[in-house]
């Protein structure tokens, strides 16, 4: 019997084939978290334009001019100088200084409730006081920080006057003698709440606040200080003064991390503007700094040195009981900051809440050695 065709058929073999990738298309990559240096720099670019030019010009040309002419200035000579020289003149300085303080601190609300959303006072530590023992500590090692200002302050200058000499290219603004003229001429409570308050509010809201707050999204903590610092001085516009301000800033910046309290940032600001402002003004009697300047003067190396033991034991007690993040309901949903770099408090339901370690015996002891060879110093000067 012959065999049939079969009706059955066999397949091909299997071909290994790639796997099918899913398309990318509509697909935008996620947008990094916060900003990097040069957004921060244009941001301050635009918070110097709505602050300084479009509140000063805005508010502050009709009340110098206004000024003026009760004066009886001769504003067709156009002397700055003799524009501002009247008792009317030097208060509407004060005012437009006032003025322009107070829209940087509504545009700097503006922005970090645009940009942060309602929970920007948490974001930044705003609503958060700082613990009694940091205030202490601070306390402590304020003192320190004002006489390493003093003695940093002279090779400041110094070194601006060299740069000068080489290049031919003065930065020295002539403005900065006239506002201290103005300051000078103002009662202390204005000039207080002009020069120290104001300032350290709507600053400190705009560098530690907004600025750092975007920028520790991004970077490590060091980077963000350095950078947040540096704009800080960027903003005080002349060179001397702004260079101060950015060292200053580190040191500022640094409390802040340390404690997770704007507070602490704020209060660090105004009590180094209001000590500026007593110092000048020599009808108060009151020499606050002038230990500080003989003593750089007299005992440079002795000084730096005490100060140095003094602000570094404190840095050190600061940074060994810093704030921290401790869970304390398992059971709660994970919290973790959005800026790793940052000083963001957690939400009040969140498991989580902020803790520091007591200080060591190791702490106190440098703490309390660098206080006494400070003061020791200061009082053999």
């Amino acid at each position: 019997m012959s065999q049939t065709p079969s009706d059955e058929f066999t397949l091909p073999p299997p071909v290994d084939l790639p796997p099918v990738q899913p398309s990318m298309a509509g697909l935008a990559p996620r947008p990094k978290a916060g900003f990097g240096g040069w957004m921060a720099f244009a941001w301050c670019l635009l918070y110097m334009v709505v602050m300084q030019l479009l509140a000063g010009l805005f508010c502050g040309g009709p009340l110098i001019i206004g000024a003026a002419l009760l004066d009886k200035a001769d504003l067709a000579a156009g002397d700055p100088k003799a524009m501002m020289a009247g008792p009317n003149a030097k208060l509407a300085i004060m005012l437009t200084l006032i003025c322009s303080h107070l829209v940087g601190l509504a545009f700097g609300w503006f922005i970090l409730r645009w940009r942060v959303g309602k929970t920007w006072k948490r974001r930044i530590a705003f609503n958060r006081r700082p613990a009694g023992l940091h205030v202490a500590l601070i306390a402590v090692g304020f003192p320190a920080m004002m006489a390493l200002a003093t003695f940093v302050d002279p090779f400041v200058n110094r070194a601006a006057d060299e740069f000068v000499k080489r290049t031919g290219v003065d930065i020295k603004f002539s403005g900065l003698e006239q506002m201290l003229e103005v300051f000078k001429a103002t009662p202390l409570p204005l000039a207080l709440f002009a020069v120290a308050v104001l300032p350290a509010l709507n600053e400190e809201l705009w560098c530690r606040g907004f600025l750092g707050n975007g920028l520790a999204a991004r970077y490590a903590v060091w980077p963000t200080v350095i950078i947040t610092s540096f704009l800080f001085g960027f903003l005080h516009v002349e060179p001397r003064q702004g260079t101060a301000a950015a060292i200053l800033g580190v040191a500022i910046h640094f409390a802040y991390l340390a404690t997770r309290s704007l507070w602490v940032a704020v209060g660090l600001h105004l009590a180094n503007n209001a000590l500026a402002i007593i110092r000048i003004k020599e009808d108060l009697n009151f020499p606050v700094l002038q230990p500080f300047e003989h003593l750089v003067e007299t005992s440079p190396i002795p000084f730096f040195c005490g100060a140095v033991a003094l602000f570094g034991a404190v840095a050190f007690a600061l940074w060994q009981t810093r704030s921290r993040l401790t869970t304390v309901d398992p059971t709660a949903v994970p919290w973790e900051p959005k800026a790793k770099s940052g000083a963001e408090v957690p939400p009040p339901d969140s498991g989580v809440v902020v803790t520091h370690d007591p200080l060591t015996p190791a702490s106190v002891a440098l703490v309390l050695m660098g206080a006494v060879a400070f003061a020791v110093i200061v009082a053999l000067g």
